[in-house]
């Protein structure tokens, strides 16, 4: 791949100006000391009285999946803040679970997911202009390679007429290194005298090696048959083309053999000698025939071609003259000579004339080796220059190609298919009775925007904590990364922008472009509710512009959590499951350094993930902003059109849902606390960035400035943002029992009172006071976050139930239970010595009942 995903997002990242200039809270001057004005409730004597008390827990029924994952991240955050690994390891399980379940979610072949369509898009001019460089330089290695080889062989000290079939060997061998030699100096890429070196030594070491043992068996031999096997088999072993001579002295030899294993008396002794004859020229007659026996050669040299062939059969006399001969002379002299004599004689001089036949042809061929060596390698680089037109032609077929090998060996659990988004319910079974069942109840197809944002949250929890790197782990990350590709729209092949899940909050069909998102006037958002049209990309219908302010909160701390893994200035779960694959492991084929870098280059995807997220956070200035801002003269401005350092000084802020396009005039307090919370996310998540490698943040524009340092400047109006958030819940949302009113009236500017409180909206609104404590050091926060926890006992906690009760008597569902006491655990550290006493002791049960759930 090319320096890997390039995106230009540049300025998404300007985010300052996004949060008011805030105050923090006034209170009133304290008579006698700082903190919560009220004191906690003595609970002692109805704990004591349900000492023996067990709590049990059970969720079941057709359940959202946006409440799941967010009971699973509960459970990891629990178990982590409690040093209970039991829990971490339960919320993990919740997560694997889910996904083995069918059709809980859609799958994608990974070679067409989003991720390879941008990483073809994105790398694809490099690589063109590369391959195209390439392609050159393979046309001027060929003319360099194929003369100096030439060169090389008029030069080169070739065995002389004589050498042995070992010397010659050797002098192939010493050949081959000064062309390996002499390539490695031409000046060409490396890449090509590297590949060019490695392939010839790989062929002919392994070649020399063969005919060297060949040779050596040989010369060992003593049986002309054997030798010939031995012949014969390295002629087909190498696919030698013979010459037609020495492909006819081979044929006629396989007849010398059969004759001379067949050789047991006096008339086979003969059939062999005439075969002979009829090999050898008339030069060669006289030399093995002649200077041996001279009437034999005078018998012989008589006879024409048809008494020769009748003479070598044992029924045929040859006429009278020549049948007298063969009986009275020749025969008997081949008797006496000694047929195991004779069988030596012959073995010896025809083994020897044809080791000189095979070292006369070694000799001459060894001397073609410089054009063969040419043309083999001219052949090679010829076949690799089509390979790479081939590429050019069709690039995109090709990496995806390669990405599907890749995906299918190392997640055959799915045959190379990552998980799309989930399907916005499932039928649950969850006890301490048997082991927890899940299976969807609606289609993966219909995403809701909730389910989106708490899913990657818990997907992303659990890249985090997992410590096993396998096949589900790497499924899981590829899929969240995917999602984020998805969520903020990208290119494909043809350049074409395909749509992000993230669509227009106005009456526009403008389709969110990061690459030229400074320039939108428009917000977007994933809507509440939107058709799939497959794993990671919406339909074409008509969507309902609705986009609550929970979902809003949803989206934003997923794509935080997932900025705690993508995070490339510090190690994440992400070495473990992605950091560790190179480029090179897609193909074997080619072999380059270029290739020698991240396949998910982390700098980039965190580049990318942030990008999501500015898009979400531009929003709170833009004109559908749902953010609205409350000044110190108790008036509400919306938020992209406050002024800082203007007439009205903001001093809270709270957000709306946008029904219809339109923004609601109703504030779930709730939903104040979720923002906040993601917000806190997202400085966590960013926390350290200043030291981020991404070449996209530290690029600098015309004027010198860098998305880095909007983004800095973004973290600190985030902070002030959250202030006003705070200061809303503390002073707009208590009541005079200091518990949290669920409803504002943006009308009235006053909150909707009503006894039937709830606990979950408590539980929230502690957990977000927390973290404005934490993110700001301003005590009275933390103060206020008691307070609430004070009125809950003072209110709320049944002794019955062993448990905090809703305002109108019912007990908490599972999931209110869940969060509850995540909230509890999160404001337990910060109590007074003996309130963190007590609570722990309303802990304790229902901490036990959640380690008992299967």
């Amino acid at each position: 791949m090319k320096n890997s995903i390039k995106l230009i997002i540049a300025a998404s990242f300007l985010i300052n100006a996004c949060a008011p200039k805030a105050q923090e809270r006034q209170f009133p001057q304290p008579t006698s000391e700082f903190g919560p004005r009220n004191h906690d409730t003595d609970l002692s004597a109805g704990l004591k009285e349900s000492e023996l008390f067990k709590a049990s827990l059970a969720w079941e029924g057709t359940v959202s999946t946006a409440s799941f994952f967010q009971q699973a991240e509960n459970l990891m955050v629990l178990g982590q803040k409690t040093e209970r690994p039991q829990l971490t390891q339960a919320g993990l399980q919740w997560v694997e679970r889910f996904y083995k379940s069918s059709k809980t979610s859609s799958y994608a072949d990974f070679s067409r997911s989003p991720f390879a369509t941008l990483a073809t898009t994105q790398t694809e001019d490099e690589v063109q202009k590369a391959l195209g460089e390439v392609q050159t330089d393979l046309d001027r290695s060929r003319k360099l390679i194929k003369s100096s080889i030439a060169d090389l062989g008029r030069s080169y000290p070739w065995p002389q007429k004589g050498a042995d079939l070992n010397r010659i060997i050797v002098s192939a061998e010493g050949f081959t290194l000064v062309v390996t030699n002499k390539i490695g100096a031409l000046g060409i890429p490396k890449v090509i005298s590297e590949g060019v070196n490695a392939e010839l030594q790989k062929q002919t070491s392994t070649l020399f090696a063969k005919f060297r043992d060949m040779v050596n068996q040989l010369y060992k031999t003593s049986l002309f048959s054997k030798a010939l096997n031995l012949v014969e088999g390295a002629i087909a072993q190498f696919k030698v083309q013979l010459p037609p001579e020495t492909q006819k002295s081979i044929e006629q030899g396989r007849l010398i053999a059969k004759d001379l294993d067949g050789l047991t008396n006096s008339q086979a002794g003969l059939t062999v000698l005439i075969d002979i004859w009829n090999i050898l020229t008339p030069r060669e007659r006289v030399d093995y025939f002649q200077t041996e026996n001279q009437s034999l050669y005078d018998f012989l040299a008589k006879q024409d071609a048809k008494d020769l062939s009748c003479l070598r059969l044992p029924d045929c006399s040859g006429g009278i003259i020549n049948g007298i001969a063969k009986k009275i002379f020749i025969l008997p002299k081949i008797d006496q000579y000694g047929i195991q004599q004779l069988h030596t004689k012959l073995n010896q001089t025809t083994l020897k004339y044809m080791i000189a036949i095979i070292e006369q042809f070694a000799q001459n061929f060894i001397v073609t080796m410089p054009d063969t060596f040419a043309k083999q390698i001219d052949a090679g680089l010829v076949d690799k220059a089509d390979e790479l037109l081939a590429i050019r032609k069709n690039y995109p077929d090709y990496l995806k190609n390669l990405l599907s090998k890749w995906a299918g060996k190392n997640m055959p659990g799915t045959d190379g298919k990552v998980a799309g988004f989930e399907a916005p319910s499932v039928n649950l079974a969850l006890s301490a009775k048997s082991k927890m069942a899940v299976e969807a109840a609606a289609s993966s197809l219909d995403l809701k925007a909730n389910t989106a944002g708490t899913s990657m949250a818990a997907n992303a929890l659990f890249l985090q904590n997992t410590p096993n790197h396998n096949d589900f782990k790497m499924r899981t990350a590829l899929s969240q990364i995917n999602k984020l590709i998805a969520i903020g729209g990208y290119r494909d092949d043809e350049k074409r922008l395909v749509p992000a899940l993230m669509m227009p909050i106005e009456k526009t069909k403008t389709p969110l472009d990061l690459m030229n998102f400074t320039k939108s006037a428009y917000s977007y958002r994933i809507p509440d509710k939107i058709k799939m049209l497959d794993s990671f990309h919406a339909s074409e219908e008509p969507y309902a512009k609705d986009f609550s302010a929970s979902a809003y909160a949803d989206q934003l701390r997923g794509l935080s959590q997932m900025l705690n893994f993508t995070a490339d200035w510090k190690k994440t779960g992400f070495e473990e499951s992605l950091g560790k694959v190179q480029a090179q492991e897609l193909t074997n084929e080619i072999q380059n350094p270029a290739l020698a870098r991240p396949l998910f280059p982390k700098d980039m995807l965190f580049a990318l993930n942030i990008g999501d997220a500015a898009v979400l956070l531009k929003n709170i200035t833009k004109k559908s902003t749902p953010v609205f801002l409350i000044t110190l003269n108790n008036k509400t401005i919306w938020a992209d059109q406050y002024q800082s350092g203007g007439e009205e000084t903001a001093i809270m802020a709270g957000l709306v849902d946008i029904k219809d396009g339109e923004r609601s005039n109703q504030v779930q307090g709730q939903d104040v606390a979720k923002f906040l919370l993601a917000i806190q996310e997202f400085l966590k998540a960013t926390d350290g960035v200043e030291r981020t490698r991404s070449a996209i943040l530290l690029e600098r524009d015309e004027m010198g400035a860098t998305p880095l340092q909007a983004l800095l400047e973004g973290r600190k109006d985030l902070k002030l943002l959250t202030i006003a958030l705070a200061n809303f819940i503390s002073s707009q949302l208590l009541d005079e029992k200091s518990l949290v009113q669920s409803v504002y009236s943006l009308k009235t500017m006053e909150k909707v009172k009503s006894s039937n409180y709830r606990i979950d909206d408590q539980a929230m609104a502690i957990r977000a006071l927390v973290a404005a404590w934490e993110i700001t050091g301003m005590d009275a926060y933390l103060w206020t976050a008691h307070e609430i926890y004070y009125a809950l006992n003072k209110n709320a906690f049944s002794k019955k139930d062993r448990f905090y009760i809703n305002g109108d008597g019912s007990s908490l569902s599972f999931p209110e239970k869940i969060q509850t006491l995540r909230a509890l655990v999160e404001v337990q550290p910060s109590l007074p010595a003996a309130s963190q006493a007590q609570l722990g002791r309303i802990l304790s049960p229902w901490m036990q009942a959640l380690e008992e759930l299967q």
